[in-house]
Formats: structure tokens, C-alpha cells, sequence
């Protein structure tokens, strides 16, 4: 069986053939000895696990550097069995007993297989990890080496040998590009493939790169160095760790951004250095017609980086035309030798063509000799491609009056006057054509469609493809055989004879000879003449091939990533032409002529489910995030044809849906049909036109949206860290992560042009001056420069002076001038047309500036820092005017000044609670209290240029809209980003938000100033009778909930002044406390909403906590002056003296049920390493012997047991159960949630524990075992800030900082009983239940093990993937286990019809009769 599989390999494989050839042998000899014992016995088994070890890995084959292992192993193995074969000879007995003398070999050949298949398992492994890692790489399909191309043996040496001379020289001053120029025919591309497949047999680590002009549409200009990369990587596996350590660390994308710069740095120059002193030997790249990129934008960069300094041990070789744009800079550039095809001596090149002529005319039946070749070579004028087309033409045209003699002389006779270049190769193609192409105009008419059909597709076809959409022109005079046309051209073109190898031009120079009318005459292609042809094929291909599940895939829990043999499906089930029209049916669309027909066919495209079919098309293959591209040139196609304009909305409305949806549908296409089409807007087209043909897919009963929201998402390739309009605002700029900077069309939302490099590292900041002339960036490569907005060009050389990173940029009024800030603590002003500095550094901060604004009339800088302070500086003088303004207590991110300058607005990344302050210019203090509302720290701050709003951005990561003069929030928090929220920018006109993320968008939004519904939710509390809820929120409300209906019942209790944090009903119900940011504690009549009494004053900070007395007379409360006290129901006089032992704000106060007992807990302090919990005894006020200790950070919240027995804390990450009277903890503490625990409370019967964080965690109390798994009830949800049950425990109330209350079920929460599948619902209906809910949960050990993630996927247990939901969308939902979800503004879900898993296939069927 072994040898079988041996051969099997070797067929996929000839390289291996050799080293496992010799393993079968070996095989044969060891398994012929059956009679061994002991030691060789053990030898033996060791070369059978060998043996099923590389048969099982069928990735072998494969990976090109195992050669050298599978050599080791044939060979070690060999030897053993050598070994094995003597031993077994020695028959004798008494020759045996001298085995001893084998013990030793036998154990050192053991020893060196195990070393030897170690390096065989290391080598498989990285393989195995460096596939799944290239899924992130662009790589450019068959750009690589091509034998075909090889010099004919023994033609130019001499110019082989100097270059192989430079690749074998060495030292500092060796040029390390060597570039090759010469025009079309002079047999550059025959010179690199030869040089590359010489270094290939040699063994260097090398890589073969070729441009393609028939290639363009594939961007291969975008993907030459990951394309290297990988194919260095797969020569080395030095290289190969280097190339992978790289790709872990890129949170950018960075192998599919198209930064050519950034990817050439860190995917192969410094893979190179890294694996330099372990590389030993020359590493070579060849990067063949350079000149085939594009135009002269597309290859810039590339050109630049080859003009850059080099390691060492690469060597580069570069053949091209000598284009202007490459000329200029390779031509110049230091570390660049150039060699031109023109300076070979006519004798040498005369010499090898002689050679290639006599070689191809070397046919005895021709008759021709020495006196022949040499007038060939010398009418060539050294172009070798015109001497292949001679050889070809003589010994191949099928004409009957002409033998090859005759030919020949044709040739000759014609070369009679003397040409040179495209006019020698021009004659020669003329002449070749009206060999095979006949004078009448049928043949010509037929030619020039056929031949302008190949010359217009955007990719190579093969005549199968060809044939098969030219049978879908829309003149059935037009379906020409293609094959009839062609299949005299092996001359020309390639793929003549395979039907379905492609067609490409032996040499680039026959197309231009085509489309050029002053070179070819009647053979002039006109290819603008065939695109309306091929945009009507491509919608008619799509038409016919295109269907529902084209790829059979079976189950919608998959990613597309875990379908098996997806790739093989897509190859059988997506033909070629198919797969063509799919990508480029736009692009040819766009260059057609416009046609009141082929409009009438897009129309039609649009009107049917080939829509959905098309966008599942481009998913499957992987080419989803073309589909906008491809969408785009319609609307400009449409442009002066008024009747067609519905198209237009069509096409914008797609546009939406892809932007909206194509992550997901990208992930797993199953959800194009089951999320992507329910939960698009009601009123949108998509929705509207096919929703209702698939009748069983998720419905949306409530809370559905009507339109896309206003927002435009624009992608960018990495991290986006600045954000800037113009000022007409009809574009913004961004600072990536990825060194680049990115500019869009706000109105489009279309990237303008590539992004502009320059930068080494992340670039921080942007601005654009008054004028909208120049825009400014500001780097952690220490330098700013300045851009051209119009040419993109740097204006000057990098601005320097800055010794660490630059943070931010700023830009005077009047232009003139640029401010920067930076981590080495100072701010500097520089000349903006100069660059030169124009004062010393500014300095006071003691710590890194993270941000700078410049006030309106240009006189003042401010600057925000680490040391939290904020500055003001005189703009003329570089002095800082007055004190630095403190108030913070984290550092300051971000700093913005008001239009008047009378105010500053500053935001902070406290590690407590991050909060934004105004500032009074004049006085330096802040006014009002801080804007707290963010759940994380505050990135970023804008005010609207009539300074009327504050808009926030947060690592949360939301966007708040403040007012200004009151510091109300004024509209909900503005959601979408999946990630921190790190710039901010409003529009000119202050009707616009743009936002960067780092999930790599920008969002551009309508400025919303609508009155915000409600604000976090700190705290809530059930009523007695379990009618009412009480919540308590930062927008300083108290509200009341019915809790049957979750209406709101009356008005909100208003009162404080700042955010309530802290609510509490009485035991008869009658009474609401709560405590607030504002000092306070107020008592309210729960029936009528009115305070009761004045505010209860006291503490001397925020009331973070309130409790009320189980017999009603008194209120307990815990502040962040760190004392308790405790206040009379009835007076609202304080009762004794405060309590004080805490040493850090009392974050949370519980009575005991007895009500003799004040349990309160705090943070630790900063010289302890714990928090403490603190037993009071109520009457007298004193510290009861118990003192709790063990939890490593704050405590945030404690409740008591309704036995009195138990108090439960939550810190951290943990929770803690301990025993109220004697202080011991019971049990081990409780770790498993994931973010800070804010809130704990435990059931009436005591059998479960409740706590949130991020998430929503039910816990057993007597094992602390999860009794589900954390429930995230929102994407990106921020915090359960406060939970509680009822008295009958029928009912859990959460919180959030989401701005929910929601009431949960318990019994959803209770362990899974076999046979008894829970209930999924996403709605306040139970009827409408997940159907078939078993073959989601797969047996869970709880009905709750579903997850929604941050990205919006609600996955099950095994992450099977159930739906997705946009969360701009649907920024509230109902979750499996709601109630109700207050406000009432909760989006809810049908899914009891919903074909879901292996039955997601029948959404199109009507669901079948309950």
C-alpha cells in the first residue's frame, strides 16, 4: 500500500519522484525481513511511522522546500534499511550473538530519523499555518516564472553572464537593481525568465514577477510585493516565519490595501533583513515588463521603492520599455544599473539570431543554409521577435502557391528598403495576416469582431469562453465561430489549438499594431466598436447562468471559510464566462456607447432576482468588494437620458444594501437571503422587490426602518486616526494606520484617486488650509508634510525637528502657518510654504501633547497633554498665557476651541469615569458640571461652526451630540462603529459628521439635534407588587415603567441636576429614594411623582448608592466622599454621625433583612491590594467585628440574601460569597466574566446569583457553576449596569449602558432539560419562536447559549451562525429571554418560519401549514 501511495504523491509531484522512489525501495528491502527482533524490531516501527506521517500530510507535495527534508528521510531511511537487510542475513545463531555490534548503529539511525521528521512535522506545520495566513493576501495568479520563455541554449551569453556575474558579486557598493530596457521584440522577457529559472536551479531564494498588459483589470500593480512575498516565502522557511510573523501582527489588512510602499516594507524587505544572516544564499527577484502595469501612476510607487536603498543580499533585475516615467527615475537613481538592448553590439545580437534562425529553420526539407540564416538575421535588425515571426510565417503559412523557398524570398524581398523598430515588425504582421485573413469583407467584418472581442476583455479568455458569450451578442450576425477565426494565428497569439488554454499576444506589440489605424490598415481594430456587444453578453451570461445557491451550499451556520472544497464548487459551478460577466459587465457597460436597448437590459437586471443571484456570485468567488466598482459607472452612464433614471435609484439603492450588508453577506453568504434582505429597509428597492419571494426568512414585526439611514460608510484599508473636511465640503481626508492618507467624494463616497504615501508610519493627524489648496499630515515617523490637493504631489521636502512621535497638525487662519504637537512634550510652528521653524519650541507640558486647536482670529494655540492639563499659548510670542487649566484626571485627548474663542472643550481617557469639560476662556475655569455619558474614554472632540453643539467620540464606541450652553445630550447616541471612535469632524456647513474608526470606516452623518430619549441607565428597582420599575438614568431622570405593558406611567421625576445613579422603592411601595451625581437624595411619592420634601443634604460628593430599611424608616447611603450615612424616611434628617472607615468612594450600601446591619463597599486603596466590604450595625453606627477583604479591585456593588445569611460582592472580574456573620468567604470566588462586574443580586429563594458587565451572567449559588453563558443582549451594548429580581423571582430587570431596561424570564435562564427545547425568541410574542430552535442549540446545557457578537452575528453554541443584524440599523432588539425592553422602541423578529441550517435552502418556499 505504501508504494502505491508513494507513486500517487510522485504524480502530483515529479520533483519528489526521485527522494521517494528511493523510499519505495527501501520499503521493499525492510518489509521482505519479517523475522527481526528487539532493537531492529523497534527501528523498523519507527520507518513505518515515518512512512504513515508523510503520506498523511497530502499538503507535501505542495510545499516547494520539502525537497530537502523528503531527500533526508529517503536517505536515513535507506541506510536503515541497509541495515535492517544485513542484520537479517545473519542467520547463524552464533552470529547473531554478536547483534551488540548493531545496538550502536541501530540506536544513532533511530536518533537521526526522530531529528530529521521533527524538521519534517516543523516544516508541515508552518506550511499548514502560512495557507490559512495567505487568505489575507493579494496574489497576482500566474504572474510568475514561464519556461516557455527561456533563451534558446546558447544565445545571448554574453549578456547572461553579466548578469549572472552582478547577481554572484558582492559588497556595500554592488547596485543592487539592475535594469534592462529595450523596445517591444528585443527579446527582453526571454533574458528575465531565463535568469530566473537559472537562479531557480541553482537553489536561491528568488521570485518571479510579470506584468501583463491583457492583465491590468486584475491590478496587478496592487499585488507585486505579496505576491513576491509569498513566493519567497515559499522558497525559504526562514522567509517563511518572517512573512508570517508580520501578517499576525497587520490588524490592517495590509496584504489586500494596495499600499505598495508599506506592503514592500513589511511583507518583503523586512522578511529579507530578518532572514538575511540565515539566508546564505543571493536573494533574486525578476520583475519582467514593468512597463505592462498600467498607466504611469500605477507603477510610481513601485519605482520608487526599487530607487530606494536595498538590503544587501536582494538583487533585483527589471526588464521594460524605456517609458519616460520609468526612465526618469531608474534611469537616475543611485543604487541602479542600467543595461539598454540597443548597447548589445549588432554583432552579438546578429550572432543570436543567426543561432534562433538556423535552430527554427533547421528542417532538412526546406533546404535552406548558412547563406539563408545570416540574411535573416541581418533584415532582423536585432529584433527577435521580428525573426520569429519570420521563421513562423515561412515554415507555417497555408498557402498552396507558396513553399517555404518562396516564402522566404517574399520576406527578403520585402525587407529591400531599409526599416527598423515597429515598422519592421508592422510589414511582418501585415503580411502575416493577409495570409490567413482574405480580402473580401466578410472575412475582414469577422476578423476584426472576433479579434476585437479578445482585445477589449479585461482578462485573458480562452476560445471556449469567447465562443461562449459571443453566442449572447446581441446581432445573431455577430456569433462568429471563434475558433474558425484564430485557429490560423498560432503566430500571433496563443491558445489556438486548447480550447480552453488562453489567449494572449506572443508579444504585446501585435495589439498595439491593431489598434493603432496608421499601422494596420484594414486590419485596424476599432475596440470601442465591440464593448455594447460584450455588455449585452455579459447581462444575458448572467441571465441564463446565473440561479439561487449556485453553489449547492448546504448549511447557513457556515462561514463561506468552512465550506469544504468551496474554491472546487465555484470552479464547477461558475463557469468562466460567467465568472467574467459577473466582474466586468459594469466596466464594459461604461465604455459602450449609450444604447436605448442595453439600457432596457440593465433595467432588467436590476427588476430581477439576478440581482441577488449576481451579488451571491461575487461572494462565492470572493470578489464582493468589487461589486461597488462595478456599480458605480452606471450612473454616469446614465447621465442626459432622464427616462432611465429610475436605473440610477436602482443602482444607488444597491449600493446601500452593499455597503450595509456586504460584511456579512461576504462571511457567509447564506445571509445575503436570510439577514441581508429581511433587515433591509422597508421602503428600500431590494425589500421591496424580492423580500416577499422568500417566505421564509426572518420578518421584522416591529421597529422595521423605512429608509438606509443617511450615513455613508467609506472604507479604508487600515485604522483611521484623523479625519478632516475640505472647506467646500465635498471631500475628507483621513490619516491611516497604514502610513497613507485617504481622500473620498463625500456626496459619491468614492475614494478620489489612490492614497497619497509618502509616510513611513502612522499618520496621526491631517488638515487642509483655508483655500483647500493643501493638506497637511503629521506622522510617528517624526515628520510633517505638505500636499498639492489637486496634483497630490508633496509640495516640500519633509518638515523635521520634532525627537518623537508627531501627535497632531494644525493649520493657521490665514494658512500661513503650521502648528504640531508631539510626544517629546513641545508644540512647534513651522512656515507652511517654507517648512522652515519659525520660533523655538513651545514647552511648559511635562508630558506628551496629544492634541492642538488654533482659535478663529489665529491668535491663540491650545493644547491638551498626558500631564492633563490644558494650555493656551500665544500664537505671535510662543508664550503661555496664564495657568495651565487642571480639572482632569486622566490624560487629555482632545481639545477643541468654540468659533467666538470664549470657550474650550476638552475630553479625557480617565480610567473612572472619562468625561468631557467646557472652559471659560477668560477665567480658565470649567463651567458647569463635567458631560459624562461616554462608557470609555474620549477620543475626540468637534463644535459646530456656529458653536452651538459638542460632538464626542469614545473607544464605547459611540458619538454624542451635546448642547452647548445646557450640556444636555440632544439626540441618542449615534452607533455604527464596531470598534474606538478615534477622530471627529463636522462639515463646513455644520450639517454633517464624519467619523473614523478603528475598524477601518469612516461614517458620514447628518448632524442629529433631536431630544434624546433617555440616558444610561444606572440603576433600577422592581416595586413590591412586581407592577412597577423605577429606573434611575444619567440624563438626571427618574422614570416609572408599568411592567405589563413597559409604558412609561406618567411623567419623569425631575429634580436633580445631574446623573442619577442610584434608585430604590420601599417595602410598601409607596416611597422612590434616590441618590444622584448632584450630592443629593430625594424621596418621591411613587403614586403622584412628587418630591417629597427638600433634597437631603449631606454628602459631600456624588451618592453612588441608596438603601432603604426593611421596616421603611430609614435611608442608607454610600458616596464618593467615602463616608455612609444614614437618614430618617420621614424627616430626612440625618440619623448620628456619618459613618467612616472607607479610605475610597463607597461604591454600593445593602441592609440587612432584619434591618439591623449596613453592609457597604469601596475601592481599594492605592496602599492596599484589595477592596474592602464593611458590616455596620445600624442602630449605633459602629463596625461590627467583620471585616471583608479578598477582592483585588474595586467593589462595585453588595447585596444581602433574604435569609440574612449571605452577602454577595462583585469586583472586577469576580464575584464573592461570603458569610454575613462570621465574614468568611464561601467557596472559591466566582471568575468568569469578561469586563468589570457593576452590579450583583440574588434570588428571593437564594438558589441563583445575578451580575452584569458587559454581559448578563446567571450563576448557581451553591456550586457558583454558569447557568448560561453570558447574554449580550445588544451588540456593542457597553455594560449591564444594574440588575435586580423581583419578589416572586419570576422576573430579572437589567439596566444598561444601551439605554434599555429589560425584563428577562427566568425560567429561559434554568438548565436544559432533555426533550424540552426553550423557546428562541427575538420577540415579546412567544408565537414567534425560532422554528426548529433543537437543530440550532444542538442540546445545549442552557436554553441562553446563543451569543450576539460586537459584529452583530447571533451565533449558537458550536458558533453556528443563526443571522446577523445591522446594528445601524437595529440599534435595539429584543434578545431570547426579554419580557419587555423599555422604551418601546425595540426592534422584534419572527423567525417562526425561518429556514435556517441545512434547510436554509427552502427560504424561497412558502413555509409549510401549522
Amino acid at each position: 500500500m505504501f508504494n502505491s501511495l508513494v507513486d500517487e504523491i510522485a504524480y502530483f509531484q515529479p520533483r519528489v519522484k526521485a527522494a521517494l522512489s528511493i523510499l519505495t525501495c527501501a520499503s521493499k528491502m525492510i518489509l521482505s525481513q519479517a523475522n527481526i527482533d528487539g532493537a531492529v524490531s523497534h527501528l523498523l516501527s519507527k520507518v513505518s511511522t515515518v512512512y504513515v506521517l508523510m503520506i498523511a500530510r497530502d499538503s507535501l507535495v505542495e510545499i516547494p522546500f520539502m525537497l530537502e527534508s523528503c531527500t533526508k528521510i529517503a536517505r536515513y531511511t535507506l541506510d536503515c534499511a541497509e541495515l535492517i537487510v544485513r542484520y537479517s542475513r545473519k542467520a547463524s545463531f552464533w552470529k547473531r550473538l554478536h547483534k551488540h555490534a548493531y545496538e550502536a548503529s541501530i540506536k544513532s539511525y533511530g536518533e537521526v530519523l526522530d531529528d530529521v521528521m521533527q524538521q519534517f512535522r516543523h516544516i508541515v506545520t508552518l506550511d499548514v499555518v502560512m495557507r490559512t495566513a495567505e487568505d489575507d493576501i493579494a496574489y497576482a495568479t500566474g504572474a510568475g516564472l514561464d519556461a516557455s520563455k527561456f533563451c534558446l541554449q546558447d544565445t545571448r551569453k554574453g549578456l547572461l553572464t553579466e548578469i549572472k556575474s552582478w547577481i554572484r558579486s558582492t559588497g556595500e557598493d554592488i547596485p543592487r537593481v539592475l535594469w534592462l530596457s529595450g523596445t517591444a521584440g528585443q527579446g527582453k522577457s526571454a533574458i528575465a525568465h531565463t535568469i530566473a529559472g537559472w537562479a531557480n536551479e541553482l537553489g536561491c531564494v528568488g521570485a518571479c514577477f510579470c506584468f501583463d498588459r491583457t492583465q491590468v483589470a486584475d491590478r496587478r500593480h496592487e499585488k507585486i510585493f505579496p505576491t513576491i512575498a509569498c513566493d519567497l516565502a515559499d522558497r525559504h522557511a526562514t522567509m517563511r516565519r518572517a512573512l508570517l510573523s508580520a501578517l499576525r501582527h497587520d490588524h490592517n489588512g495590509l496584504g489586500k490595501s494596495g499600499n505598495v510602499k508599506l506592503q514592500w516594507q513589511m511583507l518583503v524587505k523586512r522578511p529579507i533583513v530578518i532572514g538575511s544572516t540565515l539566508v546564505s544564499v543571493p536573494i533574486l527577484v525578476v520583475i519582467d515588463a514593468l512597463d505592462e502595469s498600467g498607466d504611469a501612476h500605477s507603477r510610481e510607487e513601485i519605482l520608487h521603492v526599487l530607487a530606494s536603498k536595498l538590503p544587501e543580499n536582494l538583487y533585483i533585475l527589471v526588464t521594460s520599455r524605456p517609458l519616460e516615467d520609468i526612465r526618469s527615475i531608474l534611469g537616475t537613481a543611485s543604487g541602479v544599473r542600467h543595461i539598454s538592448m540597443n548597447d548589445i553590439p549588432a554583432v552579438s545580437t546578429e550572432h543570436d539570431i543567426h543561432l534562433y534562425v538556423s535552430t527554427r529553420l533547421a528542417d532538412p526539407c526546406y533546404i535552406f543554409d548558412d547563406v539563408h540564416f545570416k540574411m535573416l538575421a541581418q533584415k532582423s535588425e536585432g529584433l527577435f521577435e521580428w525573426a520569429r515571426l519570420a521563421c513562423e510565417y515561412i515554415k507555417n503559412m497555408p498557402r498552396v502557391d507558396m513553399d517555404p523557398m518562396d516564402r522566404f524570398k517574399a520576406v527578403v524581398a520585402a525587407m529591400s528598403e531599409p526599416r527598423t523598430g515597429t515598422h519592421l515588425l508592422d510589414d511582418m504582421y501585415g503580411r502575416i495576416l493577409k495570409e490567413i485573413i482574405t480580402e473580401d469583407q466578410e472575412t475582414v467584418t469577422m476578423f476584426r469582431s472576433v479579434m476585437g472581442q479578445i482585445l477589449a476583455s479585461l482578462e485573458p479568455l480562452s476560445i471556449t469562453t469567447l465562443t461562449a458569450m459571443r453566442l449572447h451578442f446581441a446581432s445573431e450576425d455577430s456569433r462568429y465561430e471563434v475558433e474558425r477565426v484564430i485557429r490560423s494565428m498560432g503566430s500571433l497569439i496563443t491558445g489556438t489549438i486548447d480550447l480552453n488554454a488562453l489567449i494572449r499576444p506572443l508579444n504585446v506589440s501585435f495589439y498595439d499594431f491593431l489598434t493603432d489605424r496608421s499601422r494596420s490598415d484594414k486590419f485596424f481594430i476599432d475596440v470601442s466598436l465591440v464593448e455594447c456587444d460584450l455588455a449585452f453578453a455579459s447581462l444575458q451570461v448572467m441571465k441564463r447562468g446565473l440561479r439561487f445557491n449556485i453553489c449547492s451550499l448546504e448549511s447557513s451556520y457556515l462561514p463561506n471559510s468552512d465550506v469544504p472544497d468551496l474554491g472546487k464548487r465555484v470552479k464547477e459551478f461558475i463557469p468562466a464566462e460567467l465568472s467574467y460577466s459577473c466582474r466586468f459587465w459594469g466596466a464594459h457597460v461604461r465604455a459602450a456607447s449609450f444604447e436605448p436597448s442595453l439600457a432596457g437590459e440593465v433595467g432588467a437586471f436590476f427588476d430581477g432576482e439576478r440581482l441577488l443571484f449576481w451579488l451571491e456570485a461575487l461572494a462565492l468567488m470572493k470578489n464582493f468588494s468589487g461589486s461597488l466598482g462595478t456599480l458605480s459607472p452606471i450612473v454616469d452612464w446614465l447621465t442626459g437620458h432622464s427616462e432611465y433614471m429610475h436605473i440610477g435609484d436602482a443602482v444607488r439603492d444597491t449600493q446601500h444594501f452593499i455597503r450595509t450588508f456586504g460584511d456579512a453577506i461576504s462571511h457567509s453568504t447564506p445571509h445575503l437571503y436570510l439577514s441581508a434582505l429581511p433587515f433591509a429597509p422597508t421602503q428600500s428597492r431590494i425589500f421591496g422587490k424580492f423580500a416577499a419571494k422568500f417566505p421564509s426568512i426572518p420578518r421584522v414585526v416591529a421597529g422595521h426602518p423605512e429608509m438606509w439611514p443617511s450615513e455613508k460608510i467609506l472604507h479604508a484599508h487600515a485604522e483611521v486616526k484623523s479625519v478632516v473636511f475640505s472647506p467646500d465640503g465635498k471631500c475628507v481626508a483621513c490619516g491611516l494606520q497604514d502610513t497613507t492618507i485617504g481622500i473620498w467624494d463625500t456626496e459619491t463616497g468614492e475614494a478620489l484617486g489612490a492614497p497619497l504615501q509618502g509616510h513611513t508610519a502612522p499618520v496621526r493627524s491631517v488638515a487642509i488650509s483655508p483655500d483647500g489648496r493643501r493638506l497637511v499630515s503629521a506622522s510617528w515617523d517624526q515628520t510633517i508634510r505638505v500636499w498639492d490637493m489637486a496634483t497630490r504631489e508633496t509640495l516640500c521636502s519633509p518638515i523635521r525637528g520634532h525627537t518623537d512621535y508627531i501627535e497632531c497638525v494644525a493649520i493657521s487662519p490665514d494658512g500661513k502657518r503650521i502648528v504640531s504637537s508631539s510626544w517629546d512634550k513641545t508644540i512647534r510652528v513651522w512656515d507652511m510654504n517654507t517648512g522652515a521653524a519659525l520660533s523655538a519650541p513651545l514647552r511648559g507640558h511635562t508630558g506628551s501633547i496629544w492634541s492642538i486647536v488654533i482659535s478663529l482670529d489665529g491668535k491663540h494655540i491650545i493644547s491638551g497633554s498626558d500631564d492633563k492639563t490644558i494650555r493656551i499659548w500665544d500664537m505671535e510670542t510662543g508664550e503661555a498665557l496664564g495657568a495651565p487649566l487642571r480639572g482632569h484626571t486622566g490624560s487629555i485627548r482632545c481639545v477643541a476651541i468654540s468659533p467666538d474663542g470664549k470657550r474650550i472643550v476638552s475630553g479625557d481617557s480617565s480610567s473612572e469615569i472619562a468625561c468631557i469639560l467646557v472652559w471659560d476662556v477668560e477665567t480658565g475655569k470649567p463651567l458647569g458640571i463635567p458631560l459624562e455619558g461616554h462608557d470609555g474614554q474620549v477620543f475626540c472632540i468637534a463644535i459646530s461652526p456656529d458653536g452651538q453643539h459638542i460632538v464626542s467620540g469614545s473607544n464605547d464606541p459611540r458619538i454624542l451630540v451635546w448642547d452647548m450652553e445646557s450640556g444636555e445630550m440632544l439626540c441618542d447616541p449615534l452607533k455604527g462603529h464596531t470598534n474606538y471612535v478615534e477622530c471627529l469632524a463636522i462639515s463646513p456647513d455644520g450639517k454633517h459628521i464624519a467619523s473614523g474608526s478603528q475598524d477601518k470606516t469612516i461614517r458620514l452623518r447628518n448632524m442629529e439635534t433631536g431630544n434624546a430619549r433617555i440616558g444610561r441607565i444606572w440603576s433600577v428597582a422592581i416595586s413590591p407588587d412586581g407592577k412597577r420599575i423605577v429606573s434611575g438614568s444619567d440624563d438626571k431622570m427618574i422614570r416609572v415603567w408599568d411592567a405589563e405593558t413597559g409604558k412609561a406611567s406618567g411623567a419623569s421625576l425631575r429634580g436633580h441636576v445631574s446623573h442619577v445613579y442610584s434608585v430604590t422603592i420601599s417595602p410598601d411601595g409607596r416611597r422612590i429614594v434616590s441618590g444622584s451625581d448632584d450630592e443629593t437624595i430625594r424621596v418621591w411619592d411613587a403614586n403622584t411623582g412628587e418630591a417629597l420634601g427638600d433634597p437631603l443634604r449631606g454628602h459631600l460628593g456624588p451618592v453612588l448608592s441608596v438603601a432603604i430599611s426593611p421596616d421603611g424608616k430609614y435611608i442608607v447611603s454610600g458616596s464618593k466622599d467615602k463616608a455612609v450615612r444614614v437618614w430618617d424616611m420621614e424627616t430626612g434628617e440625618a440619623v448620628g454621625l456619618p459613618l467612616r472607615g472607607h479610605t475610597q468612594p463607597v461604591q454600593s450600601v445593602a441592609i440587612s433583612p432584619d434591618g439591623k446591619r449596613i453592609v457597604s463597599s469601596s475601592g481599594k486603596t492605592p496602599q492596599s491590594v484589595d477592596g474592602m466590604i464593611r458590616v455596620w450595625d445600624l442602630e449605633n453606627g459602629e463596625v461590627l467585628n467583620t471585616l471583608l477583604r479578598g477582592h483585588t479591585a474595586c467593589v462595585r456593588s453588595v447585596t444581602i440574601s433574604t435569609d440574612g445569611k449571605r452577602i454577595v460582592s462583585g469586583s472586577g472580574d469576580t464575584i464573592q460569597v461570603w458569610d454575613s456573620e462570621t465574614g468568611e468567604a464561601l467557596g472559591t470566588p466566582i471568575q468568569a466574566h469578561t469586563d468589570y462586574i457593576h452590579s450583583v443580586a440574588i434570588s428571593p429563594d437564594g438558589k441563583r446569583i445575578l451580575s452584569g458587565d458587559e454581559t448578563l451572567c446567571v450563576w448557581d449559588a451553591q456550586t457558583g457553576e454558569a447557568l448560561s453563558i453570558p447574554l449580550r443582549a445588544q451588540a456593542n451594548s457597553g455594560g449591564v449596569l444594574s440588575v435586580t429580581i423581583s419578589a416572586d423571582g419570576k422576573h430579572i430587570v437589567s439596566g444598561s449602558s444601551d439605554r434599555t431596561i429589560r425584563v428577562w424570564n427566568p425560567e429561559f435562564l434554568r438548565p436544559y432539560q432533555p426533550f424540552n427545547t426553550p423557546a428562541m425568541c427575538f420577540s415579546s410574542n412567544p408565537t414567534h419562536a425560532l422554528c426548529r430552535a433543537s437543530s440550532f442549540l444542538q442540546c445545549s446545557r442552557t436554553p441562553a447559549s446563543l451569543l450576539l457578537t460586537r459584529e452583530g452575528w447571533i451565533i449558537g453554541p458550536e458558533g453556528q451562525l443563526l443571522f446577523w443584524i445591522p446594528v445601524n440599523l437595529y440599534p435595539l432588539i429584543y434578545a431570547p429571554g426579554n419580557v419587555l425592553v423599555m422604551p418601546n422602541n425595540a426592534s422584534q423578529f419572527d423567525l417562526s418560519c425561518f429556514a435556517h441550517g441545512t434547510s436554509w435552502h427552502k427560504c424561497r418556499e412558502a413555509p409549510p401549514p401549522f
